[in-house]
């Protein structure tokens, strides 16, 4: 009653709480028994996404100018709830409850608001003003691994036994595992300078952003911190920046739109001659009067709708459903037998109905039976500099079976695919059997 009130810009009167104080039935129907005294008929609940529908239509909701991207975001939530798992009104409230802290609306760009993003997703785009508060990234590999071409390299690891060698091998290691092969040292220098040219990248794709301000903010370690974090500032963008800013300027005031309570011990460093007070206004554009309704009659058999809500909504529901498949995907690929799944199943959090449905399969389970495992998600590089992964390569006697998991519907360029994978572990020397594409939405098993 009070939320309704609030909406419509009433008030509750001494009169209405009266009425509803001398109604004896529970909270929905002393509140249906009210709004039908204001002219509102609330619908008799049927199924989750039609009575709600029903309701919105009911109280107007549409047509009231505060409060519509909560409402939208809310409808949005629902339809994509209802399509990917059930009209439950007791589920849809715990998964909104569980989930609440994650949703949020997409502004529109008349708002005054802040855009926070990556700089990979920034490319294209321009700013008034642009803020980078981390420019600390590395222009080292540090950690990271790399592909090295081995060739003949003197390594007992690459011999297969007293006379054979691998003719051509690849290997991703870290870049300080290898520093006793001297013949490495040029592949490990250029993937490095690759490394720094892919920083320095970064750095111009983020700095050329703005339309009227750029601001740069980095942390300066001082002498007596871990050499690790020495270490990590020396080969950081940040420390080229910084450099750069002693060279060719000096360090003065901070100007007093940046000026914050907190006494910062930091330097300010200013490339400009003039002082840029960024200007961020827009053209406000006027609101356009709507009238909008969803009604679903009852001569009308139950449908699934989706709200068309903001772009950055429209492919919510498909998305997360290719996540959950993803995952599910990712499930099996990494499930070496049978006997791992009941302690796999127990711990996921998942909804493992449709794989279950598929272990119901012989011909499913036996690809999992023990000891058939040879190897799995393993990176293959190829002749040709690319690298494929097969899901999943089984041992059967002296030859290998290729299995690649698929989530959606048969395309044919999984055939494509899985006739790569065999040709390549040939190339290999291994002889291959076949190749099974398992589609799990469909539960389709196609031997290629």
């Amino acid at each position: 009653m009070y939320q309704y009130a609030e909406i419509k810009g009433q008030v509750i009167s001494a009169t209405d709480l009266a009425f509803v104080e001398q109604l004896s039935g529970d909270a929905f129907e002393n509140a249906s028994l009210y709004f039908q005294s204001k002219g509102i008929q609330v619908p008799a609940f049927s199924d989750l996404l039609r009575w709600v529908y029903d309701v919105v239509s009911a109280f107007d909701l549409l047509n009231d100018s505060s409060g519509q991207e909560y409402l939208w975001k809310f409808l949005d939530v629902l339809n994509e709830y209802v399509l990917l798992k059930d009209k439950l009104v007791a589920g849809f409230l715990q998964h909104f409850n569980q989930n609440r802290n994650s949703y949020c609306i997409s502004s529109s760009n008349q708002d005054d608001a802040v855009t926070i993003s990556s700089i990979h997703k920034s490319k294209g785009l321009e700013y008034p003003v642009v803020i980078l508060p981390f420019v600390n990234w590395t222009f080292q590999a540090d950690s990271e691994k790399i592909w090295y071409e081995m060739g003949e390299q003197e390594s007992e690891d690459l011999l297969m036994g007293e006379n054979v060698r691998l003719k051509h091998i690849y290997g991703r290691v870290n870049s300080t595992e290898v520093l006793s092969f001297t013949a490495l040292a040029q592949q490990t220098q250029k993937e490095k300078e690759a490394i720094f040219l892919d920083a320095l990248n970064m750095l111009y794709v983020a700095t050329t952003r703005p339309k009227q301000s750029l601001h740069l903010l980095l942390s300066v370690p001082d002498p007596d911190l871990h050499s690790k974090t020495i270490s990590t500032y020396t080969n950081s963008v940040g420390r080229l920046v910084y450099d750069y800013a002693l060279l060719k300027s000096v360090s003065g005031d901070m100007p007093d739109y940046l000026q914050t309570s907190t006494n910062w011990n930091s330097s300010y460093f200013a490339f400009s001659n003039t002082p840029v007070i960024p200007s961020l206004e827009h053209a406000n554009l006027p609101d356009l009067k709507k009238n909008v309704s969803i009604s679903l009659g009852n001569s009308v058999s139950p449908v699934s709708l989706r709200v068309n809500s903001a772009k950055a909504d429209l492919y919510t529901a498909a998305s997360k459903k290719r996540e959950i498949g993803n995952q599910l995907h990712d499930l099996l690929a990494q499930l070496p037998d049978m006997d791992a799944w009941p302690p796999i199943k127990a711990k996921s959090k998942l909804d493992l109905s449709s794989l279950d449905a598929l272990f119901e399969l012989e011909e499913f389970r036996a690809f999992f039976a023990k000891d058939k495992l040879a190897f799995k998600e393993v990176d293959l590089l190829c002749p040709d500099g690319k690298i494929i992964r097969p899901d999943r390569v089984n041992k059967i006697g002296a030859a290998l079976q290729v299995i690649d998991f698929k989530t959606g519907k048969q395309k044919p360029e999984h055939h494509d695919q899985i006739i790569r994978y065999k040709q390549t572990l040939m190339e290999m020397g291994h002889q291959v059997t076949q190749g099974v594409l398992i589609y799990l939405e469909t539960k389709e098993l196609v031997y290629v």
